[in-house]
């Protein structure tokens, strides 16, 4: 039951499921990410364009952030985000990792929300 003592609504759940599982395939199948190294990248760029004050250009984020969001091991998303950074998805910089470009970390992630 829901919140409101609804039954949930498994047609439209299943459809957005449906939805993100695919957006994960293509990922895999186009650039050949594996599933933590989309949710790195996708946590990079989250974590990137979130600054304090609106108008503020994205701020690199470092590997101890993501790991916390993600809750996964330090090592693991530093061995993640170098594959990341050889494919030219993020950019090491002195701070941290930052998206190489905001507009393709757009895309993919309103792929997985179909926004």
């Amino acid at each position: 039951m829901g919140v409101t003592g609804e039954a949930p609504d498994f047609e439209a759940l299943s459809g957005k499921v449906n939805q993100m599982l695919s957006a994960f395939g293509s990922a895999r199948s186009r650039r050949g990410l594996t599933a933590d190294e989309v949710l790195i990248f996708l946590a990079a760029g989250q974590l990137s364009f979130m600054p304090e004050e609106p108008g503020q250009p994205a701020k690199p984020v470092t590997y101890i952030a993501i790991s916390y969001l993600l809750n996964i091991p330090k090592e693991t998303v530093r061995r993640k985000a170098q594959r990341l950074i050889e494919l030219g998805l993020v950019e090491s910089t002195s701070q941290g990792i930052t998206v190489a470009d905001a507009g393709s970390w757009s895309a993919f992630a309103a792929s997985l929300l179909k926004c």
